[in-house]
């Protein structure tokens, strides 16, 4: 029940987005794409202000710099680095990517997301106390929410079907199967060990505490639950701790737990069920599932 009322949470914020912006937010936006090792604020922070985030939202200061232009301040200090070790005017942001979200992560996976830190307390300049029970491993956000980014056999550039894609936003009128049809948001519950492990904060790879594209979306291009015999394949999937299958939250705000047995294929002529349902724009009536 937790699970499903963070996903209902979470796919309402995103409709309050299109609400007040005119579309979803964009999945990993690039400022600079002639250079790839610029990272920004990923699909995830935009809704903060529409989830009771917005003292974390303004601790980030998202909306008045660059993700890449705070790493590039911070520089590679560890996340063994006591907070009030770092810059003063960025010990904000690094409290709020220490912060355990509970809106974000399954209460089944938040066992395996987090190494212990403590610091005792901060307050930001809107007055906002930070107490010693944020956590933080490596600076980095985690998560086990991840957004659509299609059908592609990886996360990248390309866009692959999905809503939550490299550099492009969306609108209702583009998810021409039906917003009852389409993911939005699902789980990926990859052990803590991995080095994909999910995230709220932003992409693409850089210098610094920051994560690749694989950590705020996954594709359907390979099956629910894939296990962790292939590694590359565990990267790019939806996962999830709950036995027999995930949660996902679809564009039209409803939230289904889909079977780890539902139709796949690799014929890529004759897409199964779960790829259909993982693409906007298919074309092909899902039935059921």
């Amino acid at each position: 029940m937790s699970c499903t009322n963070n996903l209902k949470q979470i796919a309402i914020a995103a409709h309050n987005h299109h609400d007040t912006y005119g579309s979803f937010p964009t999945g990993f936006p690039d400022s600079v794409v002639s250079d790839a090792g610029n990272p920004e604020f990923a699909w995830n922070v935009d809704l903060f202000p529409f989830m009771e985030l917005n003292n974390e939202y303004d601790a980030l200061g998202a909306s008045k710099v660059k993700l890449y232009e705070i790493l590039n301040a911070l520089g590679d200090l560890p996340g063994s680095t006591p907070v009030s070790g770092y810059p003063t005017q960025y010990q904000g942001f690094v409290y709020a990517t220490s912060s355990f979200l509970e809106v974000w992560n399954c209460p089944s996976s938040a066992n395996e997301l987090f190494t212990s830190f403590s610091d005792g307390s901060f307050t930001d300049g809107n007055g906002t106390t930070y107490s010693n029970r944020y956590r933080r491993d490596e600076g980095v956000a985690r998560a086990t929410y991840v957004g659509c980014n299609g059908r592609n056999s990886n996360t990248g550039s390309a866009d692959g079907g999905g809503i939550f894609v490299y550099n492009k936003s969306f609108k209702f009128r583009d998810i021409v199967d039906g917003t009852s049809n389409t993911f939005m948001v699902g789980e990926k519950g990859i052990p803590q060990s991995d080095k994909d492990t999910p995230s709220w904060l932003g992409v693409p790879k850089s210098p610094g505490n920051t994560i690749p594209p694989s950590c705020v979306t996954s594709t359907v291009a390979f099956p629910l639950n894939p296990g962790l015999s292939n590694p590359n394949t565990e990267r790019f999937s939806f996962s999830s701790f709950h036995p027999g299958g995930g949660q996902f939250a679809f564009i039209d705000g409803s939230v289904h737990f889909i079977s780890e047995t539902i139709s796949f294929s690799t014929n890529s002529s004759n897409l199964g069920t779960y790829q259909r349902l993982g693409d906007r724009r298919d074309g092909v009536p899902v039935g059921e599932y």
